[in-house]
């Protein structure tokens, strides 16, 4: 599947970034940062639940979060 083969090879592009930036003279600025996708509305929960299915079973490490779950983590 082309969509997934994108999304590995996006991460793995992240990867090898950051082995570049840490071999680099100076520090350049390089982070890893967390990302949060959210739902705009109810009806939008279950494409964003499937997306995340498959994303998980292709290896990549995410978490789908219920309503309560992301004031826990992100406020």
């Amino acid at each position: 599947m082309h969509a997934n083969r994108a999304y590995l090879a996006c991460l793995g592009a992240i990867d090898k970034l950051q082995r570049i930036a840490m071999h680099l003279p100076d520090p350049c600025g390089f982070a890893r940062k967390k990302s949060l996708y959210l739902a705009k509305k109810n009806r939008d929960r279950k494409a964003l639940r499937t997306e995340w299915q498959l994303w998980r079973a292709i290896g990549i490490d995410v978490d789908y979060l219920e309503p309560d779950e992301i004031g826990e983590r992100f406020l």
